[in-house]
Order: structure tokens, then C-alpha cells, then sequence
């Protein structure tokens, strides 16, 4: 373990070995073709954007809710015994363009349990039928609700992937408009720059077995609309970091993404944004809603550990 604390930041870098299971991922993960689909689904208009159904083992255990804001589904769940005031609002990943999925109700029942905390989780809309307006605007819909039940503060926003650019971008805009901003963000392998512009991307690339340049621009640009794809509300990496709240970081080293993850890890010092930066070399995008790995359970216990 390599970690480097200061007044108002962790630096952490994992340095045990590489767990079986993840070699196992990684090549699954290249037999499926996992990398290519993305663009064939964009192409062929094949988009899965049908939220994956609770599993029955979360809906047993824990008090589920669901109501609909704006004619979708936001759902709510709540410990049996509630042991924090803080609620945690979940976006989830998938490009802006996929659903949730299973893994990420596995993930949202571990943050329940491990934690005490009620969850939200809004099936925000998504592209090509809406943009990044659309998107924003409902998810302003959410909070506002909340503020009118829990303090600022005791709101955390947190999400993986597309989700984690969300909640970054959602908390720039909140200071844009001078509303409350969250107590805490946690960021899990965060798209932060959906234009796909950075010069080393290409050096990342070569190791990542989910994502591809050309799939994520595609993404990125329909979820963009009419906006311009360095937006800050569309790609955050480029928005004001003034007047965050704390930021953690979730990144791994064969992730196509992590080249931007480390750019805000650069922007967030020189803003002196009190944050946390845990990577994990090796790992793939998203590594930590993969329940076998070994180095998701220790990333998981770095996250309650914030809690």
C-alpha cells in the first residue's frame, strides 16, 4: 500500500498483487467483445433502457419504495434499522445510454446494509430520446425534493461511470445557481470528458477491455444534445471546482477513463477541494460492482470507512 496523506487530501495507490478473478474478468470481458458493443448498439439502434428489476434477496431485506417523478421511477431503500440521518442519492453508470443493471442493485444493497443509510435511486432519463438538459433537470427535480426533508449536508451523491459525471456536473450546477450543494460526492470510475480528447487516451485504450474511444464519443455526443461536449454539464472535467464539497475518487489503471480521473485529482489540489484518491492498477473500468473480486471487497471497505 502506497498512500500519501495531507491537510486536506488521501492519496491512495493499491500495490497487492493481482487477484486471479480479475485476470478471469479481464479475459471473459475480451472473449465477449464487451469493448465493440457499444458501438454496435449505437449503431443499430439495439439499446437496452429498461432498468434491471430489484433482486428479490434486496426487496427481502430491506423496506423498497418507488414512486415516479416526471413519469419515472425513483426508488427508495431503507435499513431495517436506520443508523445515519444522511440519505445517499445513487446515479448509476451505463454511458448515459444503458440502464442499470444487476450489479448495480448488488452494489446499492451493499451501501444499505454496510452503511445504515437510506438510498435513492433515479432512473434518470437517458439518450438518444433525451440530452443532458433533460437529464439535469430532472435530477434537480430529486434533489429539490429532498432539501425539503434533509439538510444539504446530509445529502451525499454518488455514482459509477456516466453516473459519477453526473454528480460531479450536478454540483457545479448547483453552485451555478447558488443552491446548497451536497455534503459529499463519490466519484467510481468517472466519465468526466465525454469528448474523448485527451492525447493519452489512446495509451490507456489499448488496456481497457470494456470501453473504446469510438463507442464513448457516440455516447457522449447524443448525450450532449445540443450543448457542446466540453460543457461543464456534460463533461465536468471542465467546470469550476471552487466551492465543492469533499470529493472521493474510485480509479483503476486499465480503464480508458482513469487518464481524466487523474486530471481532476490535479485540479482538485490546485482548487484545495478536500478530497480522497484511492487507484487500484490493474483493474478494469467500474471493477468495484464486481462482487468476486478481492480488490472490489477492499475498495468497498475504503468507501464505508468514509461513512
Amino acid at each position: 500500500m502506497e498512500q500519501e496523506n495531507q491537510d486536506n487530501y488521501l492519496y491512495y495507490i493499491h500495490d497487492e498483487k493481482e487477484s486471479p478473478a480479475s485476470r478471469v474478468l479481464k479475459f471473459f470481458l475480451l472473449l465477449a467483445g464487451k469493448k465493440r458493443s457499444m458501438v454496435k448498439d449505437i449503431s443499430g439502434g439495439k439499446i437496452r433502457q429498461k432498468a434491471a428489476s430489484i433482486p428479490f434477496y434486496i426487496s427481502k431485506r430491506y423496506r423498497v419504495e418507488c414512486k415516479e417523478v416526471e413519469g419515472r421511477s425513483v426508488w427508495t431503500l431503507h435499513p431495517r434499522q436506520p443508523s445515519s440521518p444522511r440519505v445517499i442519492v445513487y446515479l448509476h453508470g451505463g454511458a448515459y445510454i444503458y440502464n442499470l443493471i444487476s450489479l448495480h442493485w448488488y452494489l446499492i444493497g451493499q451501501l444499505v446494509k454496510r452503511t445504515g443509510v437510506t438510498v435513492i435511486v433515479p432512473d434518470y432519463p437517458l439518450a438518444p430520446r433525451y440530452s443532458c438538459l433533460n437529464t439535469h433537470a430532472f435530477t434537480m427535480i430529486v434533489y429539490r425534493q429532498l432539501l425539503e426533508k434533509h439538510a444539504a449536508k446530509d445529502i451525499l451523491i454518488m455514482g459509477d461511470s456516466a453516473g459519477a459525471g453526473l454528480a460531479l456536473a450536478f454540483a457545479q450546477q448547483l453552485m451555478e445557481k447558488n443552491l446548497p450543494v451536497p455534503g459529499q460526492i463519490i466519484l467510481i470510475s468517472p466519465w468526466l470528458d465525454v469528448s474523448m480528447s485527451h492525447p493519452d487516451l489512446s495509451l490507456y485504450e489499448k488496456y481497457d477491455r470494456m470501453l473504446g474511444i469510438m463507442g464513448l464519443k457516440l455516447a457522449g455526443a447524443s448525450y450532449a444534445g445540443e450543448l457542446d461536449v466540453k460543457d461543464y454539464r456534460v463533461s465536468p472535467l471542465f467546470g469550476k471546482m471552487s466551492g465543492l464539497p469533499e470529493i472521493s475518487i474510485f480509479t483503476s489503471t486499465h480503464d480508458i477513463l482513469h487518464v481524466d480521473a487523474q486530471e481532476l485529482r490535479t485540479k482538485l489540489t490546485s482548487a484545495n477541494i478536500s478530497h480522497k484518491y484511492y487507484e487500484y492498477p490493474g483493474m478494469v473500468h467500474d471493477w468495484i460492482i464486481f462482487p468476486p473480486l478481492r480488490e472490489t471487497r477492499h475498495s468497498l471497505r475504503q468507501l464505508w470507512a468514509g461513512f
